[in-house]
């Protein structure tokens, strides 16, 4: 009896050992799979892992690190809300672990929620997670290092999407500066700083700096990923951008096919990033004069904003305002007041105060009821924005 206890927990010890040794092939595929831009193969290894962790009934670091891991595989394939609740299972799992690395693994899911967040236009919620861990690191004494610039730059970002510009690009000079002095090599870790710098200074309207990050950032990305990864064709796509401010026109179609078509490739038809390459496609026919083919590409951009991000996301406001434009253009009057209405009320919910965005959409609707006759309305909503009275 003795004999066959003792073999049955070596059995048993083995079959342990062999889950966790194939667990961490596992994730190891995932993040292979991952930094290669194959979210839903990623996925696939993720949740493999994870059903043998679960299993097993294994709690601690591993089981963190494939829930965490999984969360941003969904979410790479525009699927937020399956990755939010996969953020929070790892957020606990970290915090109940007293493991080596755990510490580091809470901040990096920190960070993760706060990107999501940050994608959901829930820019507050996007802060506040960015700010958890930045402080976890500072605990760490990781003050000065890759994983904290990263968070800078990330903060940069949400400082951008609230027009906070100041306060955005002293945090990525900042993250840009750390890596510089850290790195001996660039990596993607740098490359994603420069992106994030490249769209700050455009912004800022710094368009000579803009191009310069986005440029270093594109072929760093070409270097480590090659020419079809899905950070490739975000470079791409945000350096038309910046062309497109400087009137350099002739350059702008081409990266934007080539990013409309890495992303499809990489992405799917139906992932939100693949509606901001859409919109902007759309703007750049639309400039050119080629409004039958701009419309289409908006209208398309403005369904996937909606089904992926939902009805009163930012992102929606601006699909409207774009086509409002457009069918301003057209003389579609009453078609282009319903548009900016709708991007306003959006708006109002979701940054609660005045900012340049919605100036620009009240002059916009204005202008609208001002075409249509509307004399009174028009000049109502112009006494609410500086140096707009009709003259």
């Amino acid at each position: 009896m003795q004999i066959l206890f003792l073999i049955t927990a070596l059995a048993a010890a083995s079959l342990v050992y062999s889950k966790l040794v194939t667990v961490s092939e596992l994730l190891q595929e995932g993040n292979r799979l991952q930094a290669s831009g194959q979210y839903k193969a990623a996925e696939a290894s993720y949740r493999e892992a994870l059903g043998l962790l679960e299993q097993s009934g294994s709690k601690g670091v591993e089981l963190a690190k494939a829930q965490s891991n999984l969360g941003v595989a969904l979410y790479g394939q525009g699927r937020y809300g399956d990755a939010e609740e996969l953020y929070h299972r790892a957020l606990r799992s970290w915090k109940e672990s007293s493991e080596q690395g755990a510490e580091s693994g809470l901040a990096s899911t920190l960070n993760n929620l706060g990107a999501l967040h940050k994608a959901q236009g829930r820019y507050h919620d996007a802060e506040k997670a960015y700010r958890g861990a930045i402080e976890v690191r500072e605990k760490n004494g990781e003050s000065e290092s890759e994983p904290m610039a990263t968070l800078l730059s990330n903060l940069a970002e949400v400082y951008r999407k609230q027009l906070r510009l100041d306060e955005a690009k002293t945090e990525v000079d900042r993250a840009r500066s750390m890596l510089e002095t850290i790195q001996k090599e660039p990596n993607a870790l740098y490359a994603g700083v420069l992106h994030t710098s490249g769209d700050v200074y455009s912004d800022r309207n710094q368009l000579e700096e803009a191009e310069r990050f986005h440029k270093r950032a594109l072929t760093i990305r070409e270097n480590l990923f090659g020419p079809r990864h899905p950070t490739v064709a975000a470079s791409k796509n945000n350096l038309s951008h910046i062309y497109v401010l400087q009137r350099r026109m002739d350059l702008v179609e081409p990266l934007l096919l080539d990013a409309r078509s890495i992303w499809r490739e990489t992405l799917g038809e139906r992932h939100p990033t693949m509606a901001s390459v859409l919109n902007n496609l759309a703007q750049h026919y639309r400039m050119q004069g080629r409004r039958m083919e701009a419309e289409p590409l908006y209208r398309q951009a403005i369904e996937i904003w909606e089904l992926s991000l939902g009805p009163e996301h930012p992102d929606v406001a601006s699909g409207y305002k774009n086509l409002g434009d457009l069918f301003m253009e057209q003389d579609k009057l009453r078609g282009a007041e319903k548009l900016y209405q709708r991007a306003i009320s959006i708006l109002e919910k979701a940054y609660g105060e005045r900012n340049e965005q919605l100036d620009v959409l009240l002059k916009a609707l204005s202008v609208t009821l001002q075409m249509q006759g509307r004399l009174v309305e028009a000049e109502k909503l112009r006494s609410q924005l500086p140096g707009m009275a009709f003259r």
